[in-house]
């Protein structure tokens, strides 16, 4: 994706750590059951915001959407995958990402840019 590499100042460049605690089953992971989850980057003309609900069971319902995606929680390792139907390339794309209670980050390619995904409670 990227062959040349890339540069990274010490200005722009945010690590995130969190420790993960496991949660049993039937114990929700995020701290709220609605939130909002963001696309961006990677080749998107703008920027994708999509509302979910999210079960006790750590199941997640999308709002109804032109993108088409899906969001699958892994409350036993604290991370999450889904796809989406790419707004440019119209091809379902792969998301990848960590959870914690309070915030899901994430990553998805595009042609050839990542792009981040962001999973906000609210």
């Amino acid at each position: 994706l990227y062959p040349g590499g890339f540069s990274v100042s010490s200005t722009s460049l945010v690590m995130v750590g969190a420790i993960h605690i496991p949660r049993s089953e039937g114990t929700p992971y995020l701290s709220s059951t609605n939130g909002s989850v963001h696309l961006f980057d990677g080749n998107l003309p703008s920027e994708i915001v999509e509302s979910f609900t999210v079960s006790p069971n750590n199941v997640v319902t999308m709002a109804p959407g032109t993108n088409h995606l899906t969001i699958f929680l892994n409350a036993t390792n604290g991370t999450f995958t889904g796809r989406f139907v790419h707004s440019v390339t119209h091809v379902t794309t792969a998301i990848k990402g960590s959870l914690t209670p309070d915030i899901g980050l994430g990553y998805f390619i595009g042609t050839n840019r990542s792009g981040s995904v962001v999973i906000q409670p609210e």
